[in-house]
């Protein structure tokens, strides 16, 4: 009698154990989605195309790009000890150049997908690498030129602030 009670408890044992994995796999892929589109969002930000982020390596070479400016720093993620020190910059600057402060970059590395997903849906602007406005390193700047005729103070007097318009040579 006891091993049929053993066998009958053993049996809605593991229907119980099936129960739960099916839910806990239903929730992993529930969380898996939030954070596919949370990455997209946070590529599409920063004007890159969304679909990278679906892209093995290729997405970490355009988190890369998007926060360093090189995207070629991944490499650092398959050298021992370097990877962690790499890891670190990747999230300092990513928040920095969303606009977040040092501890939002400590979460993004301790809790990446929790901070990514706030980023991702947040109200971040994307700054530019380093949070220095919007520059692409890939940029010719060497076109750019000033017109001089467009320096305007706000009284005429000898003030420091200056407006002026950039006005891009390809556009004439």
């Amino acid at each position: 009698m006891d091993s049929l009670k053993n066998y009958i408890g053993g049996y809605y044992n593991h229907i119980a154990e099936a129960q739960q994995s099916t839910f806990t796999v239903i929730l992993e892929l529930v969380i898996l989605a939030v954070v596919i589109l949370a990455a997209w969002k946070l590529f599409t930000k920063a004007g890159e195309p969304g679909w990278v982020s679906l892209i093995p390596f290729y997405n970490t070479y355009t988190l890369f790009k998007i926060s360093m400016g090189n995207g070629w720093f991944f490499i650092l993620l398959f050298l021992p000890l370097v990877n962690v020190i790499a890891g670190f910059l990747l999230a300092i600057n990513l928040a920095r150049c969303f606009g977040k402060s040092v501890g939002y970059a400590a979460g993004l590395f301790f809790f990446p997908y929790i901070f990514m997903i706030l980023l991702g849906f947040g109200d971040a602007q994307y700054l530019g690498p380093k949070g220095i406005g919007d520059f692409r390193p890939d940029e010719d700047f060497r076109r750019r030129t000033v017109n001089m005729n467009d320096f305007t103070t706000s009284d005429d007097s000898n003030a420091q602030t200056v407006d002026f318009e950039v006005i891009n040579s390809d556009e004439e």
